[in-house]
């Protein structure tokens, strides 16, 4: 996970940097926002994905998931969840056009969630229970 980082300016020629950004504060376009709780994740391979999770202090029923797939080909990654999803959320953040995130398809099974991340991307997913 991730305690703190620090920026020291964002340029418009760096929309790789822009995206990363908006995978946390504005991760589907109309300003949603990853939780302010941080959750505890397991299971991350350090080389080739990263994975940040957090509820929310104002809906303890909504959790949030940026995915961050660093290999150059496509990965699978299957998340254990608390209970099942009545909604699931995803969103593409596309480094090529900032501020403009594509939602891409989640399947919920139970208590998994199962979701295909293109190479090198990022991916925010919203859960509700």
């Amino acid at each position: 996970g991730l305690f703190a980082a620090c920026n020291w300016g964002i340029s418009p020629g760096s929309p790789a940097q822009i995206s990363g950004f908006e995978a946390f504060l504005n991760f589907d376009g109309r300003g949603s926002q990853f939780g302010d709780l941080g959750v505890t994740v397991k299971g991350e391979i350090e080389s080739e994905n990263s994975v940040y999770a957090s509820m929310s202090s104002k809906n303890k029923k909504r959790l949030t998931v940026v995915m961050v797939n660093k290999l150059t080909t496509d990965q699978k990654f299957v998340l254990s969840l608390p209970s099942t999803a009545k909604l699931v959320r995803a969103y593409l953040l596309d480094p090529l056009a900032p501020g403009s995130p594509k939602s891409i398809e989640a399947y919920p099974s139970g208590t998994n969630l199962s979701i295909k991340l293109p190479a090198t991307s990022v991916v925010t997913t919203e859960v509700l229970f």
